[in-house]
């Protein structure tokens, strides 16, 4: 879990089956959604999400690292 201070959000990530799924919390109302994401989701992590995901804050987004071997996924939260 990490916080989004562009939208004043949590953003949880976690595996989901084969994938990873993300949501959006608020953090007054806990009121939860899942964001419509662009693409295929990425594989599920086999050794857990701790420390994969950071937010990134000159760029409104965050980052996913989810091998060490493999690509990096950004998605931006706010223009």
């Amino acid at each position: 879990m990490t916080y989004d201070e562009a939208m004043d959000r949590y953003i949880v990530a976690f595996n989901s089956g084969n994938a990873i799924r993300i949501l959006r919390v608020h953090p007054e109302t806990w009121f939860v959604d899942e964001p419509a994401m662009p693409g295929i989701a990425p594989a599920a992590r086999t050794s857990g999400l701790q420390n994969a995901m950071q937010y990134v804050p000159e760029l409104k987004g965050f980052v996913l690292a989810n091998r060490y071997d493999g690509n990096v996924y950004f998605v931006r939260t706010k223009a």
